[in-house]
């Protein structure tokens, strides 16, 4: 009985050890992404379309672009859309986008279509006097200025 009593306390006692090295504690992760470079972060905020190298004319309705550490969203003249951004100092790709799919004209339409062409197509930034510029190997494709 007491051999038996033994290897129940050392039983017991192992199992607290175990179940004490499976507690951690989380530190809190600091505001923001820690692996979004600092030169990215100039253009966290929104942003609204000014220009696009399309030759169509913009849409009257708003086009914009919200950048949020590794995501970005924004209104597409009719509908919202959002998607991953990966970014560094010199670099700005966009993944595939999820939209709403709200009833629009063919304007709007066509002129969502075209920026979430030139959105998703895009490799590179600058900022400009203040202005956004995503550009293709270099050329402006749309500019954007930041929203107040």
């Amino acid at each position: 009985m007491m051999k038996k009593a033994k290897w129940l306390g050392a039983a017991l006692i192992a199992a607290a050890a175990l179940a004490m090295g499976a507690c951690t504690t989380t530190m809190a992760e600091p505001e923001g992404d820690a692996s979004t470079p600092a030169a990215v972060a100039d253009i966290q905020g929104e942003w609204t379309l000014v220009s696009w190298s399309d030759p169509a004319a913009l849409p009257d309705m708003p086009i914009t672009l919200l950048v949020e550490d590794a995501r970005v969203s924004g209104k597409s003249a009719c509908n919202n859309y959002s998607g991953p951004l990966e970014a560094t100092d010199s670099t700005f790709s966009v993944g595939l986008l999820a939209t709403t799919m709200m009833l629009c004209s063919d304007d709007l339409n066509t002129a969502e279509t075209t920026y979430q062409a030139l959105l998703t197509a895009v490799n590179g930034w600058q900022l400009n006097d203040g202005a956004l510029s995503l550009t293709t190997d270099g050329i402006e494709h749309l500019r954007f200025t930041a929203t107040n």
